[in-house]
């Protein structure tokens, strides 16, 4: 089951360069599905996406991958390829 990070706290000079990335960069609609994976260093960076994502309202999953496997990675784990 996906991750759900906690954005309560994003930093707010996150929130410029995650709105460029999801509406800028990928031009993601809301109609679309994104798939974030993270890890605990990126994390804080991954909830400002994660928000930005929420606030467009598409569907998103979100991994934080020392919840599926240990470091380091040598395959991606089967749940995240789903």
């Amino acid at each position: 089951m996906p991750d759900r990070l906690s954005t309560d706290t994003i930093d707010q000079e996150l929130v410029p360069g995650a709105r460029n990335a999801i509406r800028g960069c990928l031009r993601l609609k809301p109609e679309e599905r994104i798939t974030i994976i993270t890890d605990r260093a990126t994390q804080e960076i991954a909830a400002a996406l994660q928000n930005e994502v929420e606030e467009l309202g598409a569907t998103h999953s979100v991994f934080l991958l020392e919840n599926y496997a240990t470091r380091p990675l040598t395959d991606m784990p089967e749940i995240i390829l789903e």
